[in-house]
């Protein structure tokens, strides 16, 4: 976990957003009270499809990887 997003408060919980995009998708949960629309999950989709190459590019190689796993990075 880099620091600087710890000293920030900016860390998310990966868990929270699998089910938030869950809830969106399946219009349960916190989105069941809101009104979704076909346009919302077009910007999601187009944010993903748009910035994949950028986060893609930011993946741990397997050595770092394994490191993060052991609690070691």
């Amino acid at each position: 976990m880099p620091k600087k997003k710890l000293e920030e408060k900016q860390v998310g919980d990966r868990r929270k957003a699998v089910a938030r995009i869950f809830e969106l998708v399946s219009g349960t949960g916190y989105y069941a009270q809101q009104s979704v629309n076909t346009n919302k999950l077009k910007l999601i989709l187009e944010n993903v499809d748009g910035t994949e190459e950028v986060w893609r590019s930011t993946n741990m190689d397997e050595e770092t990887l394994e490191k993060y796993a052991r609690g070691e990075y």
